[in-house]
């Protein structure tokens, strides 16, 4: 598989190549049945990967098919629990799962994540602004998109005034599977018995099913996201790669 994606030339770093077609030689084999969903899923392309080297591939290219092998799976894993347990299953465990994201989205600005014992991490204003924009995705108030959350960026920053990368780019990792799991049922016809049998129509993100099992599995536990003036949403600054890290 050389040279599958445009290289970066001598000059400028990529990501390795041996790297990158192994991963999806891998991906391929488990995509076409070789490896059970347990084994490598879209959280294994989430979460992948690569060393750079000079002349390696561009990074925007591997990135961009990353993403479409992610969505890939993530249909795939779809289809086959919905042949085993229904699409209301379905509906349950990404409704379910979302809740995961909600207990931090409620913590005051400064205190969302741990901060770093040493050494550097994400500006911490940053990472709160983006949690703001997903708070506000989930109470209907922001669209977002899941290649909002995978591309955002942060500046670096130390002590109090920095998150730790790691537990920020797990908990934006979850983002990015609930949204994606969103998107991926845009285009669905009915709604789960938990959301009153409402169907859905043509229209805005409201009308979505999916949307809509968030907001009822969010109003069964009584939570209530805070509502950031205008005036404090901040802009971020693409000075750092923020998450994913690959």
């Amino acid at each position: 598989m050389s040279d599958a994606f445009p290289t970066t030339g001598i000059f400028r770093r990529g990501y390795g190549k041996d790297a990158v077609d192994d991963f999806f030689v891998d991906a391929r084999h488990a995509y076409e049945g070789g490896l059970p969903a347990e084994q490598f899923s879209a959280e294994q392309v989430r979460q992948a990967s690569f060393p750079r080297q000079r002349n390696g591939y561009d990074t925007q290219a591997v990135d961009a098919a990353m993403s479409r092998l992610e969505a890939a799976f993530v249909q795939r894993d779809r289809a086959d629990h919905i042949a085993v347990n229904g699409e209301a299953a379905w509906y349950e465990k990404v409704a379910d799962r979302a809740t995961t994201l909600y207990p931090r989205l409620l913590r005051p600005y400064g205190d969302r994540f741990a901060h770093p014992k040493s050494g550097i991490g994400y500006d911490a204003e940053q990472v709160d602004d983006l949690l703001d924009r997903i708070a506000a995705f989930f109470d209907d108030r922001e669209e977002l998109l899941a290649d909002d959350v995978r591309h955002a960026l942060f500046k670096s920053a130390r002590g109090k005034k920095a998150y730790a990368m790691g537990p920020v780019d797990a908990y934006l990792g979850r983002a990015v599977e609930i949204l994606s799991l969103r998107e991926l049922n845009d285009d669905t016809a009915s709604c789960p018995s938990r959301l009153n049998g409402i169907h859905r129509h043509p229209g805005p993100a409201g009308y979505r099913p999916i949307r809509r099992a968030f907001r009822c599995c969010r109003a069964e536990r009584g939570w209530t996201f805070p509502r950031t003036p205008c005036s404090a949403v901040r802009t971020l600054s693409p000075t750092n790669r923020g998450y994913p890290q690959r």
